[in-house]
């Protein structure tokens, strides 16, 4: 249920705050680095137990659309575990992150304040009253939290608030896009179970032509900006790493249309494709700002 692989999104957008950081003149302050990585890594094991926890009765309806990116991980609906489990794993999770957050009042208030917005909001993600993934928001909220504020939390640990360089904007912003993209990606499979239980994600409420067509719009744009913000000289040209993944943007903007034509076939090669793209960005990013 703690499905440990995603676990390392969190740490490689986290290194990149740090990197950035770091780039701009930081000095490393370790104690700081490992306090930021434990609250990434609680909330982020937070948002995963409780996903599936109020998830599980959708995830009973996709056995046979299950991917290792979609779906959950399976484990409650085949009775492996029981749901409490999983709700007091979270509860736990929970509690952790929330040690970390206090502990940050002492170091930067302002990061303590964003960090219990972002808990708040991956709590609600999949849990009621709010239940923003079926409400419309559950994209962007996730993207936000994940893209934006997780490299955030590790570029003003090391570098102070008031000192954020401009490209981290440049650099993460766009990253936003591509998260968002991805995460409508990832909820094709699930559409019809969603729909059933009243979780009503971006492809269920647009239809997967529209979702599809955004999610080609939104992986354009990021490609677009990153363009604009080399050639007005906002980034440094090592950050030019990134563009190596543009075929396989391409590649997966075809295939996202493909599947919204022929719902049927399989998700293979579109989830792979989608978690490898934004997956192979940020390490790109990673490598340009640290070496």
């Amino acid at each position: 249920m703690a499905r440990p692989f995603f676990l390392l999104e969190g740490v490689s957008l986290y290194l990149l705050g740090v990197g950035i950081a770091y780039a701009a003149g930081a000095s490393c302050n370790l104690r700081n680095f490992i306090l930021g990585q434990f609250l990434v890594t609680s909330t982020q094991l937070m948002t995963h137990f409780c996903n599936e926890y109020f998830d599980r009765e959708v995830d009973r309806m996709s056995p046979k659309t299950r991917t290792w990116f979609s779906g959950g991980s399976g484990v409650l609906p085949t009775g492996i575990l029981p749901p409490r489990v999983a709700l007091w794993s979270g509860i736990g999770c929970a509690g952790i992150a929330g040690i970390f957050l206090i502990t940050l009042l002492f170091l930067s208030p302002w990061l303590s304040l964003l960090g219990l917005v972002g808990a708040l909001a991956a709590w609600f993600y999949s849990a009621p009253p709010l239940r923003l993934v079926g409400k419309g928001w559950g994209e962007l909220t996730s993207s936000l939290i994940v893209a934006l504020y997780v490299p955030f939390a590790g570029a003003v640990l090391q570098i102070g608030i008031t000192a954020i360089p401009s490209a981290f904007w440049y650099i993460c912003l766009p990253l936003v896009l591509i998260h968002t993209a991805t995460m409508i990606a990832t909820e094709f499979p699930d559409r019809k179970g969603d729909a059933l239980y009243g979780k009503r994600t971006l492809p269920v409420r647009m239809g997967l032509d529209n979702a599809a067509w955004l999610h080609n719009g939104l992986m354009s744009l990021t490609f677009v900006l990153y363009a604009i913000f080399f050639l007005k000289g906002w980034l440094d040209r090592s950050g030019l790493l990134v563009f190596i993944v543009l075929p396989l943007a391409i590649w997966q903007m075809v295939r996202v249309v493909g599947q919204a034509r022929h719902p049927k076939a399989g998700f293979f090669w579109t989830m792979n494709g989608t978690i490898g793209l934004m997956g192979l960005t940020g390490v790109l990013w990673l490598l340009a700002v640290w070496f």
